[in-house]
């Protein structure tokens, strides 16, 4: 009887030799696969923020053509075109915006740098600042407008807190970053 369990444990024995060494080699070919299925997710997150950063950029407004006029108030109320700096008193800027189909229709917010001859930010009371290009930048003047992807262009006004002296003036329009 002894003969017989140490032949059948003999044989359990090899049995379980075989499946241990079955069972190492499935181990080790998953441990494998594993990583490399690690590898291409790591792979393919760092590709997904590339691309959503460039769906990002993409999905931004952008300006179709700009014009900026200078606009007199006479004393009537009346609104006119000037050509002198010592009688403006506000910018109306028109633009439109390029047709953009990945751009979100609705409400985006349109923020106004202006900066004066001497290179100095002109800052309203109202001014404050917003992030563009992973920067913190103070802004003149911020308006909000109702993007639908049409070619509307859209007009803004803005009043010169101080007076507008000689000289060329910058106006800078900054949306979605």
């Amino acid at each position: 009887q002894l003969r017989y369990f140490v032949t059948q444990y003999t044989a359990d024995i090899e049995e379980l030799k075989k499946q241990n060494a079955s069972l190492t080699v499935e181990r080790n070919t998953l441990k494998t696969t594993v990583d490399s299925v690690s590898a291409k997710a790591s792979e393919y997150e760092k590709q997904n923020a590339e691309l959503s950063t460039i769906v990002k950029a993409a999905a931004a407004l952008k300006t179709g053509s700009v014009s900026i006029t200078p606009i007199r108030i006479r004393n009537s109320g009346k609104e006119t075109d000037v050509i002198r700096a010592s009688t403006a008193k506000k910018l109306r800027i028109n633009f439109t915006v390029a047709t953009n189909s990945i751009a979100e229709k609705g409400m985006h917010d349109i923020y106004i740098r202006v900066i004066d001859p001497s290179g100095n930010l002109i800052v309203s009371d109202n001014g404050g600042m917003f992030v563009a290009d992973d920067d913190e930048m103070q802004y003149t003047y911020k308006t909000a407008v109702e993007f639908s992807n049409d070619g509307k262009v859209y007009t803004v006004d803005w009043s010169n807190p101080g007076s507008f002296s000689k000289g060329t003036y910058t106006v800078v329009l900054y949306a979605d970053g």
